[in-house]
């Protein structure tokens, strides 16, 4: 199956240019979107294994765009290049910043855009099969605690409606124990800073898990997990800051 660029530009001929060498001198299957805003659906939508985003673009800019996918559970493991001009150190930094993986200057040059979307794909594999590492080096033992860290390992990331990774699985197809970690995995992560977000209190968090902000939704959950969790949520309040200190 070929590898997925989703290529965001709102000028016509710049989407064409770099499709058409993805397409026809790569070898890459390709997805288009206009604007950040449809950059964010077609990436949820498609899963691209890289996205090359340009920065200036109407109703969303690449920034606000990149930010909001490497915010997400669903998509921040997406390599992102940002489109820029030759001398725009600036927007090297803004890029950074909102978590752009790699950059590409303009005009778009072949053998450029070919190395910087080969070394993103090998980014890509590495964090795709870094939960399938944890799951080998726990693979074989007969103690039933360190097989359902197998477990764990290898499906804390999927989503009940399947739009996790790295396999898709949905719904019963996951083990209950990657069901539980993933709820508990997410509002770890809703509670600590991260470089492109802040930390968010509890009361907060709750309402992100229960009710959805666009990125993390009720129905990434187990419902009778996520039903759990609303009895549960001062012990994970509790337990949370406690490990805290």
């Amino acid at each position: 199956m070929a590898h997925k660029i989703l290529i965001v530009d709102d000028d016509a001929n710049n989407r064409l240019l770099i499709k058409t060498l993805c397409e026809k001198k790569l070898g890459y299957e390709t997805i288009l979107a206009e604007n950040g805003r449809d950059a964010i659906n077609a990436a949820l939508q498609h899963k691209p294994d890289i996205i090359i985003m340009d920065i200036m673009m109407p109703e969303m800019n690449g920034f606000e765009a990149t930010k909001i996918l490497k915010s997400s559970d669903a998509t921040k493991e997406i390599p992102i290049i940002i489109i820029t001009s030759l001398d725009s150190r600036e927007d090297m930094i803004r890029g950074i910043e909102n978590g752009a993986n790699d950059f590409l200057t303009k005009p778009v040059d072949y053998r450029e855009l070919f190395l910087r979307v080969r070394n993103n794909f090998k980014v890509k594999a590495f964090n795709d099969y870094h939960t399938l590492i944890g799951a080998n080096i726990l693979m074989g033992t007969e103690s039933p605690f360190l097989s359902m860290a197998e477990e764990i390992a290898l499906t804390h990331h999927e989503r009940w409606d399947g739009s996790g990774h790295p396999m898709g699985l949905k719904e019963g197809k996951i083990p209950i124990s990657g069901r539980i970690m993933n709820i508990t995995d997410q509002y770890d992560a809703l509670r600590s800073k991260r470089y492109y977000k802040p930390s968010f209190d509890h009361k907060t968090v709750i309402k992100i898990i229960t009710e959805g902000d666009g990125k993390t939704n009720p129905e990434h959950f187990d419902p009778q997990v996520l039903a759990a969790f609303k009895k549960s949520a001062n012990k994970f309040k509790d337990i949370y800051e406690e490990l805290k200190q």
